[in-house]
């Protein structure tokens, strides 16, 4: 069974891992044991981990990365407005592989 995971959670790698906040990776880790193949939509970082981040414990991983956007500022919004096409088309081809 394929899984699919739409999240706005900034993610970041190490090692050859995964990383995301500690909680809510600790919740999908539940979730993996039961599927074969995952694939995660959502913003990625640079650097290391945060200290909270965990590993998703996954054998058959994708990631795809997406920008991370906020409508706080006006020049957020413009940046998000023109940033949302390439991020649906990213969460559309995901939800046909699922």
């Amino acid at each position: 069974m394929k899984y699919l995971i739409i999240s706005h959670v900034e993610h970041s790698t190490e090692d050859g891992l995964i990383y995301g906040y500690g909680p809510y990776v600790k919740e999908m880790n539940l979730w993996l044991n039961h599927v074969d193949e995952v694939r995660i939509v959502a913003p990625m970082r640079s650097g290391k981990p945060d200290p909270i981040d965990l590993a998703y414990q996954h054998d058959k991983i994708r990631f795809d990365a997406v920008p991370s956007f906020n409508l706080l500022t006006l020049s957020s919004k413009l940046k998000t407005l023109i940033n949302l096409p390439y991020i649906f088309m990213k969460i559309i081809g995901a939800m046909v592989w699922a």
